[in-house]
Formats: structure tokens, sequence, C-alpha cells
């Protein structure tokens, strides 16, 4: 047993996260985002592993992705 460990992070989902490369993606989304199937499949081709969790709360998702983002890196962020 996980010790103070929320029962959605199975041992199995902190394998996953663990085994990440540098620039993979986790998607941790409730169960309207699973309803949407086109956008799950144009997210799915960039993502490592998808959460769903129970949240019943409309647009309650997060897509976080592993690396390192240096302040003087403007790459991608504003266009």
């Amino acid at each position: 047993m996980l010790i103070k460990i929320h029962p959605t992070l199975t041992s199995k989902v902190l394998m996953h996260l663990g085994q990440m490369s540098h620039s993979d993606a986790v998607v941790i989304a409730n169960n309207t985002f699973f309803v949407d199937r086109f956008e799950r499949d144009d997210l799915a081709e960039e993502t490592y592993i998808m959460i769903r969790t129970e949240e019943t709360q409309a647009h309650a998702n997060a897509l976080l992705r592993k690396g390192l983002a240096r302040p003087d890196d403007n790459e991608g962020v504003g266009g």
C-alpha cells in the first residue's frame, strides 16, 4: 500500500511516470474530457500517459510535460 498517495496514482501509474522521457506529456482528465473523441485522439498522439479522474466539474483537466523550462527560452511562448 502506498501511504499518503492519492488512489488515482496507483503503482502502475507511478511506474509509467518514472519511465517518461524529457518532453513526454501526461494528461490528467475528468470523464467529460473523454467524451470529445476528436480532441482526445489529437492529444493522444503526443501523450505518453492519460489518467482519468472521477472529477465531475467541466474543464478540470491538465496537460503536464516533463522537461526544463528556462526563462530565456522563448520558443513556443507567445508565438
